[in-house]
């Protein structure tokens, strides 16, 4: 019956955002967790971005490693707010490098390279039970900013392109923390 596929498919769709959810409070919390005297050049946060592969938006965790002053590892996690109406989720995690040019004292731009691990969700929205599922692995390249608003908060904006298959412009703006400042 298509009543019945159709309420099964929005039950897994309703899991599937709640395991997502689970999945980025775990993450978050192991960067919280991270020994704040370790590594004086941690920060991390979140955020939230918009992709144009499938043009909806969806939250953003991210870690940032100082390396040098200038040079950042920063790893993301992007999760998509599923498309009920299509059953489509775009989940991505990508490491990046930073490098950081200081415009003022509180204002900090930077280019940015890297790779992105995508994870393309499809599900069958006519009440079947067919899953499509695809990965993979793409380069990506854009810019950012940052605004220091105190020594220990930081707002940020970015613009990636994420190159290859399920390619896609994605703006993110969100916020760092620094622990322990």
């Amino acid at each position: 019956m298509y009543g019945q596929g159709s309420m099964s498919n929005n039950y897994n769709r309703v899991v599937m955002l709640k395991k997502s959810l689970l999945f980025l409070f775990v993450c978050i919390s192991i960067i919280f967790s991270v020994n704040q005297s370790a590594n004086a050049q941690l920060k991390y946060g979140a955020g939230i971005f918009y992709g144009t592969w499938l043009n909806n938006p969806g939250l953003s965790a991210r870690a940032e490693f100082g390396l040098t002053d200038e040079l950042v590892m920063v790893p993301n996690i992007d999760l998509s707010v599923p498309r009920f109406h299509t059953g489509t989720l775009l989940n991505s995690a990508g490491l990046h490098l930073h490098y950081k040019l200081e415009v003022t004292d509180e204002i900090v731009v930077y280019p940015l390279a890297g790779a992105t691990l995508k994870s393309y969700l499809d599900f069958d929205r006519y009440g079947n039970d067919r899953v499509y599922h695809n990965f993979a692995i793409n380069p990506s390249a854009g810019c950012g900013g940052l605004l220091k608003l105190s020594d220990s908060f930081l707002i940020f904006a970015e613009l990636r392109y994420e190159l290859g298959t399920y390619h896609q412009m994605v703006s993110t703006v969100g916020f760092l923390m620094r622990p322990g400042k």
